[in-house]
């Protein structure tokens, strides 16, 4: 494991959709590039979107080939905030989720 680390911060508007995000982390630039983009991408959509989302497209966001064993490296923001919607929704009891790659 490379030890990549990534934490969101997601605020929602009254009607459940995602108004803000933000993050912080350390990693590789596939990572944090990830987790850039998918912070620009989020804002608007419902958890139930974001839940939606798989890693083809986290890929696809980036723009680039990705080679099999950097693949757990773009997806691990999509993953984080996908286990925090877990979380918000009661599915998950941990409060904080910590996944690293």
């Amino acid at each position: 494991m490379c030890g990549d680390r990534i934490e969101l911060d997601v605020a929602l508007d009254d009607e459940g959709r995602i108004e803000r995000v933000a993050f912080q982390g350390d990693g590789c630039a596939i990572s944090q590039a990830a987790a850039s983009l998918l912070s620009e991408e989020l804002p608007g959509l419902t958890i139930e979107e974001l839940q939606a989302m798989d890693r083809d497209d986290v890929i696809d966001l980036l723009g680039v080939d990705i080679s099999p064993m950097r693949v757990k490296c773009a997806v691990l923001a999509e993953k984080v905030a996908q286990d925090g919607a877990e979380i918000y929704f009661g599915e998950r009891d941990d409060e904080r989720s910590v996944i690293e790659d």
